[in-house]
């Protein structure tokens, strides 16, 4: 070891590096806590509980913009399809391994709708980043059935060099009432937190990166409240003329409450008063202001959400954009992960490495944007008329199944993988177009054409 640093030992050299206390350790992917697989707490050494961000969660704020992404998952249609591999375009027959496939993710448990297993995962993902399923399998060791499991269950485990232990070693623990549950292994448990750090064992969710914000917003609520359940503070005070006595005073209050109080007619109608009664309106507090906006910012950013909801009123212009980009910075991500999660599914559980899941995209309400849309997919032949009708409600004609590519001459229908058909269309379009013009200038040639050997001055 020495040999290899050389000059260590002239003036003011690095020096030579202290020997491992064992020789030939392995490298540690994390320093992990010391005995860390025998706490039965899952994330006891991180700063905030499972239960803690399952708590901060549910400010209001917070609960909205989860709820929101929820939504905009649901609404999205999916499909199995084949994959593209090896440069072949994909297949648009109909694959029997398909319709078995979907049957299976309409109800990944056998009973929860996908959508709404969907948003449970999206829920744990969004509030803990500790998406946890269980895949269930019959006898034979094949998958029937994707059961979400609470993530603040879960327990990670490490071998001796800080990763996940292998097959046949438990990669998992579930901890139920602080009493270790379950040993759950690679196989028995899909665990996918979206954004792992290296030097941590559990994710780090958008409800995680802002517990200062949402404690700032607690306690904002908080003081709000109390400004209508416990605040003192009337609208003014009313000032008796002098010499009253205070029996006086007390009189005329009652006669005020009794008048007045709860009586939205009565407090509607001009009231005499005695003379030289003076009245002292209060200024309220600000019970809405920039600070309120602030935050609504800062939990909107945490999950890429437009705040145009909480803020003052923008232009539609500004709105549209905040939209399109909430579903290019926030929605796509989830997508993809989404889709990563349920491929492995379907490529590696269900033995289908030429299949994939895909979503659809979402279809635009406005009917005209919509239509502009579909004629547009028609005509490049990346969507057949009778898949058009059936997105519509409505049913297949005849020839409808094909798909065509519209040019000049006419339609031409396409098969998959057909080159031939595909170059001959592009060809026929080239073809029909106009002539260039001759600018005169005498320059005939083409400049991407090389002139013939033995000819360079042509």
């Amino acid at each position: 070891m020495a040999g290899s640093f050389s000059g260590q030992w002239s003036m003011f050299s690095p020096g030579v590096p202290l020997a491992p206390i064992t020789p030939a350790q392995p490298v540690r992917r994390i320093d992990f806590p010391v005995g860390h697989n025998t706490v039965t707490t899952p994330r006891s050494y991180e700063p905030f509980g499972f239960a803690q961000l399952r708590s901060f969660a549910n400010v209001e704020l917070v609960r909205l913009a989860i709820e929101t992404r929820k939504d905009q998952i649901e609404r999205l249609d999916w499909q199995i399809r084949p994959r593209k591999m090896l440069g072949r375009a994909r297949q648009h027959d109909r694959d029997t391994r398909i319709d078995a496939v979907e049957k299976m993710l309409r109800k990944p448990d056998g009973v929860t709708p996908f959508a709404t297993w969907m948003r449970m995962l999206v829920e744990d993902l969004l509030v803990l980043d500790a998406p946890a399923i269980e895949r269930r399998r019959n006898r034979g060791g094949e998958l029937i059935g994707l059961d979400v499991v609470d993530g603040g269950t879960i327990k990670v485990l490490v071998d001796e060099r800080g990763r996940r232990p292998m097959m046949p070693l438990p990669a998992y623990q579930q901890v139920i009432k602080g009493v270790p549950w379950a040993d759950l292994t690679s196989d028995d448990l899909i665990y996918a937190p979206r954004n792992p750090r290296s030097n941590h064992l559990y994710g780090y969710s958008p409800v995680e990166q802002i517990v200062v914000t949402l404690t700032t917003a607690m306690r904002r609520q908080a003081t709000q409240l109390a400004y209508f359940t416990e605040g003192n503070t009337p609208a003014g005070l009313l000032s008796a003329p002098e010499g009253w006595t205070p029996e006086q005073i007390k009189d005329w209050q009652s006669w005020m409450d009794a008048k007045l109080s709860g009586q939205t007619g009565e407090r509607s109608k001009q009231l005499w008063v005695p003379k030289d009664t003076k009245y002292q309106a209060f200024k309220d507090a600000p019970i809405k202001d920039e600070f309120d906006e602030w935050l609504a910012r800062i939990v909107c950013f945490a999950f890429s959400l437009p705040p145009t909801p909480f803020v003052k009123q923008v232009n539609r212009a500004t709105s549209d954009n905040d939209a399109e980009q909430s579903e290019e910075q926030g929605l796509a991500p989830l997508l993809l992960w989404a889709k990563r999660m349920l491929d492995s599914v379907v490529q590696d559980d269900l033995g289908h490495p030429d299949l994939e899941f895909e979503w659809n995209p979402a279809r635009e309400i406005d009917p005209k944007v919509q239509a502009e849309i579909d004629d547009k997919n028609l005509r490049n032949g990346s969507e057949t008329i009778d898949e058009v009708r059936e997105r519509r409600g409505q049913g297949p004609v005849p020839g409808g199944n094909k798909a065509r590519i519209y040019i000049a001459q006419g339609a031409i229908e396409i098969e998959a993988n057909d080159a031939a058909v595909i170059a001959s269309a592009e060809a026929a379009a080239r073809a029909a177009q106009p002539p260039e013009v001759d600018s005169g200038n005498g320059d005939d040639e083409d400049p991407d054409i090389d002139p013939p050997e033995g000819d360079e001055d042509a």
